[in-house]
């Protein structure tokens, strides 16, 4: 039995108006507001509605309401109700006049409107998790990241990433677009400034609250809406992602005609026991046969699936390796490409071609083998799904019949990449879809309010589920609390609610044994390749496929039989009978060959012709120039002239060089070497690369280029120290010329001081003032008490007319009721007492000022070193943009390297700011080394 406890208080709301500083200071008691109403809904801002009075009683007297002068457009309130707290800030204020008097409406949403004070401009984030995004869209902001459900950070078990593309939006919306993208409900805790974001299941709790007809309940509409009804959803994904690739049918969209059959039975040897409303019996039992074989094929289809999944993942890393070999040989004959234009002996470099191809042809070999066995495994799925096919099960009588219960709608999420997640994504979409809507709206006793509720006080919460029984609609159903509307005044709530089940009834059964085996009841993980970091850290099948895509080049092939390829090894013209014979056009060399390429036994050259054999006429008057000739027509040598001239003693005189040349020096065909003494080269002269000329000067280490035809290695340094507070950040200003050609490194640093001034006090001028007017009006003064009081003492008895007499001369005869008579003889000496009742004055003042003077006068400034709160929670922004998180921060320590080489542009001011969430100080510098050109 339940007692009911009169001496609890009944709940109210109380209401404070507070200043929209960081310490929110209380500076009223609404005390004197009615018409509260505060409006509660699931995953979006609270709403407070309130009116005060412009005049109060106050001991049966009117006066000023000071409250009034102290509600102002964006002054918080705060809410206490039920023993909970919530912060709202004003957002309207409309003053109001009547016969009754004037009034303040005022109308305030929950805290988390703040968020819609602040903007982000180009949102491009691809592939983040629901952690990166939320802290985002709150820095720069009081707001922080609260708790997170693992369901949504987490789907089996694998992180969840999804992709953001934003023009410009203020960050509530941003904040409500990442709960949307993510399937979560924003939980708001306006008393630390915290977004929590969790699942519906774990929004509220299950207190046992009944309600029924007769107990709370006032009123309640059921309304049935089948026009958003869906019986097959088509979903689409990013860029026309679709289903077909892991539905058991091959088809692109979700089937449940669940509705439309009910309440159809049939017992185990497909007797009907009932008909269903609208479908014919013949439809009905081929749905469920239907049904029937995809289950019976259930795990045939999964375990191909698997198979396939497995199968292409092995292919995947066998491709990659392929790649890999496949840059490799690429770089390989490039290398060898040059050796031979420079008739340079390539032949390690050949060796490792031979044993490079072997690898190649090995792992095509596992390729290929994959590919056949992936080959085999779709044709099963193919032969399954013909199996599984619509007209293969159904005639064209029933599938006519079936056409007019499909109600098709297309479902997007362009957030979505994988035809998986826009399955699962897809199915939880439908089961809201699958039936008609249904709204219930309620009206409900406020039983907080009523000392007979007691015992359900505290059970009436947003996202809570309750119990819902009305006999006479016939309804029994549990629901989620979705919006809560209490009117403090009316004593009453209306409640809605959502996702709302009927309990134990027959329709719901048959809904949730239908369900069980559908079109798209299997699970698949078909091809998935998932995220696990961000853009920045790629995996590495990735990197090697893009590392191909950059390293290798599409051949264009074109001429008779396919005779002439143009690709990153140039121009090959080969011959259409036989294909080792070939002419290669590369490297400013056009060489021919006879044995597909891997000799070149006949080069023009831009400076010579190089053969083993020359055939034509050469002229009467040709020169020959050479160290030796060697002639041998009949197989013999014969040797022209000896060695023409000693190439070193001829460059000697030709520089004008001194014997013996320095050891230090070194001439070659490519130009003059400099070396040090520890054998490191630092200077050359000439061609010191493939394709680059000129000078080339390196460090002490011979390994650090300090000028070469690029440039000269160059460093400089901004820095800037500077007070900042969450409104004011440290700005640098970093400039890299147009003539910049490489940027070696940008290296960040800064140091967290508190904040400084430097003097207290300043001069004031003095001068006659006039108060503020103060209003006069009729006042009550202090309570005066009353009680017994005595008068003087009475004059002393005198012969004569003097005396205490009390104007009767003394012996007069006076008459008493009896009809006889007395003489008057005057009193002697006494007193009176009298009594005095508690008692007030009334008294007026009128309107008046107050006239001062102030004379002028001057305060000394006091220097000095004063300092104040440190700098922390820094974010940081080059050129606009948020690289905070992906520098490791927000940053509540001083930093010395923070490597910022890759967000700082050539050509421009770079502009790099520190922000801070409170008051304090920045020492910051920014170095840059960069080879510039001249």
């Amino acid at each position: 039995m339940f007692f009911i406890n009169e001496t609890l208080e009944i709940k109210e709301i109380d209401l404070f108006v507070a200043k929209p500083n960081l310490d929110r200071d209380i500076i009223g008691h609404l005390k004197e507001a009615y018409g509260k109403r505060l409006l509660l809904k699931i995953n979006n801002l609270s709403e407070l509605e309130f009116t005060i009075p412009f005049k109060i009683e106050k001991k049966h007297n009117l006066i000023d309401n000071p409250n009034v002068g102290k509600i102002k457009d964006r002054f918080l309130i705060k809410a206490i109700y039920d023993k909970k707290i919530e912060w709202f800030r004003i957002d309207n204020v409309t003053k109001s006049s009547d016969e009754n008097g004037e009034i303040l409406s005022v109308h305030a949403y929950s805290l988390g409107i703040e968020l819609r004070d602040k903007t982000v401009i180009f949102i491009d984030e691809m592939s983040k998790d629901v952690n990166y995004m939320l802290n985002l869209c709150l820095s720069n902001t009081l707001w922080s990241v609260g708790e997170i459900d693992p369901d949504i950070e987490f789907n089996d078990g694998l992180k969840v990433y999804r992709s953001f593309d934003l023009t410009e939006v203020n960050k509530l919306d941003f904040l409500y677009t990442i709960a949307q993208t993510f399937k979560g409900i924003i939980v708001w805790d306006t008393v630390n400034r915290i977004v929590n974001l969790k699942t519906q299941d774990h929004v509220g709790n299950n207190n046992g609250l009944r309600i029924s007809y007769g107990k709370y309940m006032k009123s309640m509409n059921k309304e049935s809406n089948s026009n958003e009804m869906v019986t097959r959803l088509v979903p689409m994904g990013r860029d026309g992602l679709t289903i077909n690739s892991v539905s058991p049918t091959g088809l692109g969209y979700i089937d449940d005609y669940s509705y439309f059959m009910y309440p159809f039975q049939r017992d185990e040897n497909k007797n009907v026991i009932q008909s269903s409303d609208y479908m014919s019996d013949d439809l009905c039992h081929a749905l469920l046969d239907y049904n029937e074989l995809l289950s019976q094929n259930e795990k045939v289809f999964k375990s191909l699936l698997e198979k396939r999944n497995s199968l292409n993942k092995s292919l995947l890393e066998k491709q990659a390796d392929k790649v890999k070999y496949n840059i490799q040989m690429a770089q390989i004959l490039d290398s060898i490409d040059v050796e031979k234009a420079n008739e340079r002996d390539f032949t390690k470099l050949e060796q490792q071609r031979l044993e490079l191809q072997q690898l190649i042809n090995a792992k095509q070999v596992e390729i290929e083998d994959i590919e056949s066995q992936l080959n085999n495994n779709q044709n099963e799925i193919t032969s399954l799904q013909k199996l599984l096919s619509t007209e293969n099960n159904f005639t064209s009588d029933q599938i006519m019949e079936l056409n007019t219960y499909i109600i098709e709608k297309t479902w997007s999420n362009d957030n979505i990449t994988n035809a998986e997640d826009l399955l699962k994504e897809a199915k939880r979409e439908f089961e809201e879809l699958r039936k008609p809507q249904t709204v219930f709206s309620i009206d409900i006793v406020n039983f907080t309010q009523i000392l007979e509720g007691q015992k359900d006080w505290g059970k009436l919460n947003i996202g809570d589920t309750i119990y819902i029984y009305h006999e006479r609609l016939n309804e029994n159903l549990t629901a989620k609390i979705t919006e809560i509307d209490v009117n403090f005044d009316d004593k009453s709530v209306n409640i809605t609610i959502t996702n709302t089940q009927d309990i134990l009834t027959d329709e719901e059964k048959f809904y949730e044994r239908l369900k069980q085996v559908d079109t798209t009841t299997i699970s698949l993980n078909n091809n998935k390749y998932r995220w696990k970091d961000s853009t920045e850290k790629v995996s590495e099948i990735e990197k090697v496929i893009n590392e191909a895509l950059d390293a290798t080049k599409r051949e264009i092939v074109a001429g008779v039989n396919n005779s002439v390829k143009i690709s990153s090894r140039g121009i090959q013209i080969i011959d259409s009978e036989d294909p080792n014979r070939m002419i290669i056009l590369q490297n400013s060399v056009l060489a021919l060959s006879e044995d597909g390429g891997n000799t070149w036994k006949t080069a023009i050259k831009p400076d010579r012709i190089v053969a083993e054999r020359i055939q034509g006429l050469l002229g009467e008057f040709v020169k020959l120039r050479a160290e030796q000739i060697l002639v041998n027509p009949d197989g013999s040598e014969t040797t022209i002239g000896g060695k023409i001239n000693d190439f070193d003693e001829k460059l000697r005189d030709d520089l004008r060089l001194e014997e013996p040349l320095p050891s230090s020096l070194r001439l070659n065909r490519y130009g003059v070497n400099v070396d040090d003494d520890n054998g490191n080269n630092r200077v050359r002269l000439g061609q010191y690369a493939d394709g680059k000329y000129g000078l080339l000067i390196r460090d002490k280490t011979g390994k650090v280029t300090m000028l070469d035809e690029e440039g000269m290695l160059q460093t400089w340094q901004e820095g800037r120290t500077d007070n900042v507070d969450s409104n004011n950040p440290l700005v640098l200003y970093l400039y890299t010329p147009p003539e910049t050609r490489v940027i070696s490194k940008a290296i960040l640093r800064f140091k967290l001081l508190p904040f400084r001034a430097y003097s207290k006090g300043t001069e004031s001028g003095g001068g006659i003032y006039t108060s503020t007017e103060s209003g006069g009006g009729t006042y009550t003064s202090t309570e005066s008490g009353g009680g017994g009081i005595a008068t003087s003492l009475a004059l002393n008895w005198e012969p004569g007319d003097n005396g205490h007499d009390h104007g009767i001369p003394n012996g007069l005869l006076l008459s008493t009721a009896d009809g006889g008579s007395v003489g008057w003889v005057k009193s002697g000496q006494h007193s009176h007492q009298i009594s005095i009742p508690s008692h007030t004055h009334l008294f007026s003042i009128p309107n008046h000022y107050h006239w001062f003077s102030l004379p002028e006068h001057i305060h000394d400034i006091k220097y000095g070193i004063y300092t104040s709160t440190s700098a922390t929670n820094i974010s940081i922004y080059i050129n606009s943009t948020n690289v905070t998180y992906e520098l490791g921060g927000m940053f509540t320590t001083d930093q010395n390297n923070l490597d910022i080489t890759k967000y700082i542009k050539i050509g421009q001011w770079n502009r790099i700011e520190l922000n801070s969430s409170r008051l304090g100080r920045i020492d910051a510098s920014c170095f840059i080394q960069a080879f510039v050109g001249m």
